[in-house]
């Protein structure tokens, strides 16, 4: 069981992995590796990191993330997501396996 179940590897979910990581929680990140700014040939706004590339900006948020054993990051699209005692289980596809979290 994970503290966290994060859906989406773009930004807001590479920085909500690297902030859970960083106060030792447990979470898995799912990336379907599909992202709605793709067409996007620069992101703005990110301290120090402004005109970036967006696929630059994921290589070194998942870079950044493996300095942390307690983020697991999958490959996978979340096709449900359900109330499961006191927290949550998803599905990935594929459905190989789930996971929990609290």
């Amino acid at each position: 069981m994970y503290d966290t179940l994060i859906i989406g590897g773009g930004p807001a979910g590479l920085q909500a992995a690297l902030t859970l990581g960083r106060v030792h929680r447990t979470a898995v990140l799912f990336d379907s590796g599909e992202y709605r700014n793709d067409a996007t040939a620069h992101a703005h706004n990110v301290l120090t990191l402004d005109g970036v590339a967006p696929g630059e900006l994921r290589r070194r948020g998942r870079e950044e993330l493996t300095a942390y054993d307690s983020i697991e990051v999958r490959g996978d699209e979340v096709t449900s997501v359900r109330r499961e005692g006191d927290g949550f289980a998803v599905t990935p596809h594929p459905a190989a396996w789930s996971r929990r979290a609290r």
